[in-house]
């Protein structure tokens, strides 16, 4: 069985005053590049935590980084503090965020990292964002530390084949890229890029008597299949059944909302059915000035696929991988998991789906996992301790968890919500 989880790791930001600011620094821009300007690729592995492609980036001679590669951010950002402070990252100017509740206001201030290094690719004077504040606790969901997350720097520059199943990342200088002959399964669709992040259009069917098409952010940073917003799209709706709780976390708190089913997507003649869905409660949060977002699609589809996104021909490539016929999930034991800092060797379950075979096991928010099916977690990742709770439909878990000190056993019976 594999991973679907719903948890959304995007950063909802308005960068205008500090695209304004990062334009404003006299820096010789250059960003991510090879070293060699005639190098064809660099093929590469990257590592898979709970959904989300982390690569290492090196800050110094020594110290080595975890960056999320997340389309559904413009600029890299830093979101451990700490790190901008060891390193003594420059202070070019403040600036203030509102969070997605248009109440919370962040606290960031725009910055440069002069030299670094991603492997091959060498970085120079890459403009940033850091936050003052942690405040997406990412390396809790990850369950290592996580430091920040690179979006367009990175995409706007190269042509990326992710290679999901094998976790390899294929890193191509558009200058020297030549296409490969495409497979009858190969599709080729088109996107555009908004605000430094790409969209497509795909047609979907909540229920069968209406489809209709939806501007979709392709979104690696994202765990969920699909999301779409009410807000923005008079078409969406959310139909029955379906399960209310928490879908993840933005700035100024987490997003709130439903998951259901919808009854068909369309990503060009790929056509999915049954597709589980995210729907944020649009009023608890809001983004503005985005007329053409209706939604996303996180990793729960791109999974599916080796995929290869071409910013600089505003192409997506997408060829069906081993998995693109797997039913959708929706998690079967309702738990959402956290690993706790410094260390994060210590999960600990961070909130419960009500009416779940959770709740009715006994298990409580705030349990120490001890073990699964008689396995120790503690020196697991969280990828690894939910490939343990994701079993077939009816089939039993043991679980093992502490409590205020006391040792306390639960039998979790797994089902399909949804």
């Amino acid at each position: 069985m594999k991973k679907y989880y719903y948890y959304k790791f995007i950063l909802i930001l308005i960068f205008s005053i500090g695209i304004q600011t990062l334009q404003a620094q006299e820096l010789q821009y250059l960003g991510f590049h090879f070293k060699k300007e005639n190098k064809k690729k660099w093929k590469t592995s990257f590592e898979l935590y709970n959904n989300l492609v982390v690569v290492k980036l090196a800050l110094g001679e020594k110290d080595t980084l975890n960056f999320v590669l997340d389309t559904g951010v413009s600029y890299s950002l830093i979101i451990d503090p700490q790190i901008a402070q060891d390193f003594q990252l420059p202070r070019h100017r403040d600036i203030e965020i509102y969070g997605a509740d248009k109440k919370t206001i962040i606290q960031g201030y725009a910055s440069t990292i002069e030299k670094a290094r991603l492997g091959k690719l060498l970085v120079d004077n890459l403009p940033l964002i850091v936050l003052k504040e942690d405040l997406f606790h990412l390396s809790e969901y990850a369950g290592i530390p996580i430091h920040g997350l690179i979006g367009y720097d990175l995409f706007g520059t190269f042509i990326i084949d992710i290679d999901y199943q094998n976790q390899v990342l294929v890193i191509h200088n558009p200058k020297k890229y030549k296409k490969k002959p495409r497979g009858k399964k190969t599709r080729v669709l088109p996107i555009e890029i908004h605000q430094l992040k790409p969209y497509l259009k795909a047609q979907t069917q909540i229920e069968e008597e209406q489809s209709f098409s939806a501007n979709l952010l392709i979104d690696t940073g994202a765990g969920h299949s699909l999301l779409l917003e009410k807000q923005y799209n008079e078409n969406v709706f959310i139909p029955e059944p379906n399960i209310s709780g928490i879908l993840g976390a933005a700035l100024g708190g987490e997003i709130e909302g439903n998951i259901a089913r919808i009854n068909r997507l369309e990503l060009g003649d790929f056509i999915f059915k049954k597709v589980i869905t995210s729907f944020p409660d649009s009023s608890r949060y809001e983004i503005e000035d985005l007329p053409y977002y209706d939604g996303s699609i996180g990793y729960g589809l791109l999974k599916r696929f080796y995929v290869t996104i071409d910013y600089p021909n505003q192409e997506l490539i997408l060829k069906p991988n081993e998995d693109f016929a797997e039913p959708f999930f929706h998690n079967k034991t309702g738990i959402h998991l956290k690993a706790q800092a410094p260390h994060y060797d210590i999960i600990k379950v961070a909130y419960l789906y009500q009416n779940s075979p959770a709740i009715e096991a006994g298990l409580m928010i705030g349990d120490i996992l001890l073990s699964i099916d008689n396995q120790m977690v503690s020196r697991m990742d969280l990828g690894h301790i939910y490939q343990l709770l994701e079993k077939d439909v009816g089939e039993s878990i043991q679980m093992l968890v502490e409590r205020d000190g006391e040792l306390k056993f639960a039998e979790i019976i797994t089902r399909e919500g949804l």
